[in-house]
């Protein structure tokens, strides 16, 4: 993986570059660096497994050579992106599109567990822009 870059295929073989920090979305706002850092990690791991992915504390704490913290930051990290989505609202057309990431997630004795809605990768490789935090 390339320091900044995730790269995520879709089923056209086009590539889509996620960038931490790049993806639009008003619900991206509320995600602070630890969460963000877990939701892309999670992105970058389902290019193995579509739908679920599984890592160690210890696994992102290196990549990202940062600590996650205490078992509270934790419960944070995995209670704020078990709400996580992406909407796409567009009035000119009527439209409106509103989804949740993940299906499920947790957290149990060190270890990540995530499954990913069945939208969500989809609508990703459908987006071309992607979250931005200031």
């Amino acid at each position: 993986m390339d320091g900044d870059k995730i790269i995520l295929k879709n089923e056209k073989n086009e590539i889509i570059t996620l960038k931490p920090n790049s993806l639009r979305s008003e619900s991206a706002a509320q995600l602070n660096i630890q969460q963000q850092r877990v939701l892309f990690y999670a992105i970058y791991k389902a290019q193995t497994d579509k739908n679920s992915v599984s890592f160690t504390k210890k696994e992102i704490e290196q990549r990202f050579d940062a600590d996650f913290g205490s078992f509270k930051n934790l419960t944070e990290v995995c209670t704020t992106l078990r709400m996580f989505g992406i909407d796409t609202i567009d009035e000119s057309s009527d439209k409106i599109i509103a989804m949740n990431a993940f299906e499920y997630i947790s957290y149990n004795q060190g270890i990540f567990k995530f499954k990913f809605s069945q939208s969500f990768l989809p609508a990703l490789n459908e987006q071309k822009q992607f979250l931005q935090l200031a």
